[in-house]
């Protein structure tokens, strides 16, 4: 006899199945990038559970120097965190730290940052910025004050630093409509954000 409770997407311990199918992995060419930006240090791995992220040596910062650090969970292809790490690339505290659970937006963002880098110039909307755009560019290496991680964000909370982020931003925060388990806004996560 088959147990209909067993594919009911409530109770099971996984992500619903029209979830898994959509969640494929990044393309050759986006894994290889990803991978020689992880040894540069702009895409980070998350820490093992209980590790602190120590902000300061992540962006390459002097020990103990104040930072801003904006967290933007669920950044897609990446125009929003590009955007802003151009807009703020002169404002040396202000850095920006961008989650992404779907690996190939993670591979699409790494792979325009990549291609700013190699080129010394910011990406924005498929084409590259002039050296000189409309934003001041005072000695500026493109991208210093910008980092990617792949994953899930809520497991990434517990490697956070209590009162270390000045600002988050969840962008499509809800691809669970019945599954209320998997969503991160819940009052638990909102805690640990603060």
């Amino acid at each position: 006899v088959r147990n209909p409770l067993k594919d009911d997407p409530l109770l099971r311990a996984e992500k619903p199945r029209w979830w898994r199918d959509k969640s494929r992995k990044a393309s050759k060419g986006q894994r290889k990038t990803i991978r020689e930006l992880e040894s540069e240090g702009y895409v980070f791995r998350r820490p093992k559970y209980g590790a602190m992220i120590d902000w300061n040596e992540l962006f390459k910062t002097e020990p103990n120097e104040e930072l801003d650090i904006w967290w933007e969970i669920g950044f897609g292809y990446g125009d929003n965190l590009l955007r802003l790490s151009e807009q703020y690339a002169s404002n040396s505290k202000m850095k920006f730290f961008g989650n992404e659970i779907h690996e190939p937006g993670l591979g699409t963002t790494s792979k325009r940052l990549q291609q700013g880098l190699n080129n010394q110039r910011h990406w924005r909307d498929y084409t590259l910025l002039p050296e000189v755009s409309d934003v001041e560019m005072v000695d500026c290496k493109p991208y210093r004050n910008l980092r990617l991680s792949g994953g899930d964000a809520i497991k990434m909370l517990g490697n956070i630093p209590a009162k270390s982020l000045a600002n988050v931003s969840i962008t499509n925060p809800d691809p669970f409509p019945h599954a209320q388990r998997f969503r991160i806004i819940q009052l638990h996560s909102l805690k640990m954000f603060w």
